[in-house]
């Protein structure tokens, strides 16, 4: 149903809603520090079922790379992030709650460690959107974002649309009206 009724452009705007956060956590190759996979480098490349999948039911499967974990230290500190390095030494996590902020604990300070079972994704998510009509759009511009489709020039939609987001630019603006994302 998505490739026949969905809309990329206006899937784009769903992407980016503050509702549903996708691009807080989600990575179009342009944030190293991602939560999230990026969308553009899922390998091997997702169908629809699987897209549909993953948006329904994001712990289902969990890539290790965005696997969490919660540490508790022994001076109190609790931490929830993806680990991106490990010695015998010490725990290196990206914080799930601030990604851009990296914490390192010496491992003779772990009080305790759990492994998490559940995408940082809450179940439910797609609960935000308004209706059918919006679930299609985003799985459309999922699959096509996978694709590659939507990154074939500088003028793709999603990046005028979070180009406009931060600037309001007139030429986005145009660009936006023009594929209906935009009133």
């Amino acid at each position: 149903d998505a490739l026949r009724d969905g809309d990329a452009a206006r899937g784009a705007a769903v992407f980016y809603a503050r509702a549903m956060a996708c691009s807080t956590c989600h990575s179009l190759g342009d944030r190293p520090a991602a939560i999230g996979p990026d969308l553009t480098k899922l390998a091997p490349k997702p169908n629809d079922a699987e897209i549909v999948e993953a948006v329904l039911e994001p712990s289902k499967t969990i890539a290790k790379a965005y696997a969490t974990v919660t540490v508790q230290t022994d001076a109190g500190l609790q931490i929830t992030g993806l680990p991106i390095e490990e010695t015998g030494e010490k725990l290196v996590l990206r914080d799930a709650a601030q990604p851009d902020q990296i914490v390192t604990i010496n491992k003779t300070e772990i009080e305790n460690r759990q492994d998490a079972t559940q995408s940082l994704m809450p179940n439910g998510q797609v609960n935000q959107l308004a209706n059918r009509e919006q679930f299609l759009d985003l799985v459309r511009v999922l699959g096509e974002i996978s694709s590659r489709e939507l990154f074939a020039s500088d003028r793709d939609t999603l990046r005028i649309y979070r180009r406009w987001l931060l600037t309001r630019g007139a030429q986005d603006a145009s660009l936006l009206v023009s594929r209906g994302l935009i009133p």
